[in-house]
């Protein structure tokens, strides 16, 4: 059951000390600028926080964010978009990640728990890291992998016995993480069971043209019930001035060092990891198969290859004969790939081929596969030559906007402090700054094409200047010519408008009660056929459904649908009222209920312990949060606002 986490606590045990939270934790705890702190400020510039007295450095946020950096920039295949990046606030969850780690170290402190040298010993000497080929202990190895890693065997020590104390500290609260077996019966059964439903949709929109148009009582007073659909938006019209920011791009001057110093930052972004490009047919083992299958399982995999080799046309065997699912239709095709995204066995086979070659059968978890490697590309850093234009057109757009942002300021400062007497056309004419004027324009409607300058200028009052916005052609900034308040419709003014509402008003109220009487009619025993037959439609069927799909296949995942999708069964065969989707009504019908293993009983032990497993990860997690945040209670922590506001704008 602690598998989960006893795997965490082993991971980068040369490079890095231990981190306890995996990065799905991370995301899920919140920012640390809006949680309050206990004590005051750390007093030291350099500690970003404190725990329990305890100081946690600025260097080791930094160390902590990197080793983030890089697991987020491994599991989007490397390369990552820097704006993207800073998406996942990685220097705040570093911090996160260390408060967290060293809170889990005090409670451990506070427990009591003793790790001895003898433990320490033991779990280093057992490591994988340090061993042979025959997997016994290589002191040899152990001290120059710690030496390589700027590691002094005294540190890394106490940062493995600091390790193993969090191991048996998680391991003592995971001990209420159970799921019994009846819960992980029923979690498999929710998985496993499929429900198909049918279904009737009634249309309004197609029922409007047959809807009469009201006499004047009738749209009156439909017009009295809905006087808030019928109004006249606020609208302004604007003076505005823009400073556009391509016309300062033919000024700015980037220096090379500033293009080189960018390229360092970015350096990452610029590496382009080792990768091969492979089609494969799989012929599948199963896991718990025994050494006769096999056998029979390899022997099918060499007749492959021998057909291939002979000169069979690859994908069309994959097409015939491969096991697997995702790629046999596309003749086998893996696309491009790293290390570290396949099985270690397949990887190595494929890395360790060149192009055009025939490799295997290679054994992994899944069965044997016969690969083909179609391209073998060595990883590279991207020279700045080849992206130095890229940058640099990057930097002077950069640098330009700020320009534009800093001109809009002091335009807007120039023309208040003149006053309201002062010619702000003759200013920018001087400054040879475009300017216009635009609207009347409601909300969602632009200005000069830009709908930023509408809202801007919606906020302020006649005579007033906007703030700069940003637009599509730089920085405006705009003065209230004109403003109309909203204000709400006559009858007259709404006429057309209304007519329109009355008759989509009285579709949906038809396509309500038809589809109400066609519920009751199925309620009372009739075949949905039947139903259908009666109001000119034809019943449509989800096809099979998990009972905890998120959506309904077809119709979509409006809560109030799935919510009547999952009460009906054999017992309920009807939805307890039609439901509004997508614009239409729709009626559920209960169908027929299926197994996705067919009933077969390897299927059904294997997918409960699965499930099993699933609930125990589930559980650890959430006694892994509990326990944290019940240490942040009992436990001082403090934080330097100052740098956690630089990191948090990093």
């Amino acid at each position: 059951m602690l598998d989960y986490f006893r795997k965490h606590a082993k991971s980068r045990a040369v490079k890095a000390f231990y981190i306890v939270i995996s990065l799905t934790f991370i995301a899920g705890f919140g920012g640390l600028l809006t949680r309050s702190s206990c004590g005051g400020e750390p007093t030291d510039p350099g500690t970003v926080a404190t725990v329990a007295g305890k100081p946690i450095h600025l260097r080791e946020v930094q160390t902590a964010a990197d080793r983030l950096r890089e697991r987020i920039e491994a599991q989007m295949g490397g390369n990552v978009d820097p704006k993207m990046l800073k998406m996942f606030r990685i220097q705040t969850q570093a911090v996160e990640q260390l408060v967290d780690e060293a809170l889990l170290l005090e409670g451990a402190r506070q427990a009591k728990i003793h790790v001895s040298d003898e433990d320490v010993v033991r779990a280093i000497r057992e490591s994988p890291f340090f061993a042979r080929d025959d997997g016994t202990f290589s002191a040899e190895k152990y001290h120059s992998l710690l030496k390589a890693n700027g590691y002094s065997p005294a540190a890394y020590e106490e940062d493995e016995r600091r390790r193993l104390s969090l191991v048996r500290f998680q391991d003592l609260a995971m001990a209420s993480a159970v799921v019994s077996d009846a819960a992980a019966e029923e979690r498999y059964r929710l998985q496993n069971e499929r429900v198909e439903l049918a279904y009737l949709s009634f249309d309004p929109a197609k029922l409007e043209e047959g809807i009469a148009e009201p006499d004047a009582a009738a749209l009156q007073a439909f017009f009295d019930g809905h006087r808030d659909q019928f109004k006249a938006p606020a609208r302004v019209k604007v003076a505005f001035v823009t400073i556009d920011s391509k016309t300062i791009e033919a000024d700015v001057k980037i220096e090379d060092d500033d293009v080189r110093a960018r390229y360092e930052r970015d350096s990452k972004r610029y590496e382009q990891p080792e990768t091969v490009s492979a089609h494969h047919i799989l012929v599948s083992v199963k896991p718990d198969a025994n050494e006769e299958e096999a056998e029979l399982a390899k022997a099918k995999a060499d007749d492959i290859l021998s057909r291939l080799e002979a000169g069979g046309d690859f994908a069309e065997e994959a097409k015939r004969s491969s096991d697997d699912p995702s790629n046999k239709d596309r003749g086998g095709d893996l696309g491009s790939f790293p290390r570290g995204r396949m099985a270690k066995p397949f990887e190595d086979a494929a890395f360790g081929a060149t192009a055009g070659e025939l490799v295997g059968p290679v054994r992994t978890q899944f069965g044997f596969h016969v690969i083909r490697v179609d391209r073998h590309d060595p990883g590279r850093t991207v020279p700045l030559a080849e992206v130095e234009d890229a940058i640099r057109r990057t930097l002077v757009s950069e640098k330009a906007q700020k320009l534009a942002e800093a001109r809009a300021n002091s335009l807007r400062k120039e023309i208040l402090e003149r006053g309201a007497s002062a010619d702000w056309k003759a200013i920018a004419d001087g400054k040879k700054l475009a300017s216009g004027e635009g609207g009347p324009a409601a909300a969602g409607e632009p200005i000069d094409g830009a709908r930023q300058l509408t809202e801007a200028a919606l906020k302020v009052k006649v005579g007033e200047w906007t703030e700069p916005v940003r637009t599509g052609k730089g920085f405006q900034l705009g003065k209230v010519l004109e403003r109309e308040e909203e204000r709400p419709l006559s009858l007259d003014e709404a006429r057309d408008a209304a007519i329109k509402a009355y008759e989509t008003a009285q579709a949906l109220a038809t396509a309500r009660a038809n589809a109400e009487s066609a519920r009751q009619k199925l309620a009372g025993g009739a075949s949905i056929e039947t139903v259908a037959s009666e109001v000119g439609s034809s019943a449509q069927n989800t096809g099979p459904m998990a009972l905890t799909a998120p959506s309904v296949p077809g119709l979509g995942a409006d809560p109030a649908l799935v919510s009547e999708a999952q009460k009906l069964d054999e017992a309920h065969r009807v939805s307890t009222q039609p439901v509004e989707v997508g614009g239409k009504i729709v009626v559920l019908a209960f169908g027929k209920r299926s197994l996705a293993d067919g009933g077969d009983p390897t299927k059904h032990k294997d997918g409960v312990e699965a499930a099993k497993r699933q609930m125990e990860a589930e559980q650890q997690q959430l006694v892994h949060h509990a326990l944290v945040e019940r240490l942040k209670t009992q436990v001082q922590v403090s934080y330097n606002a100052e740098l956690m506001k630089q990191l948090a704008e990093d």
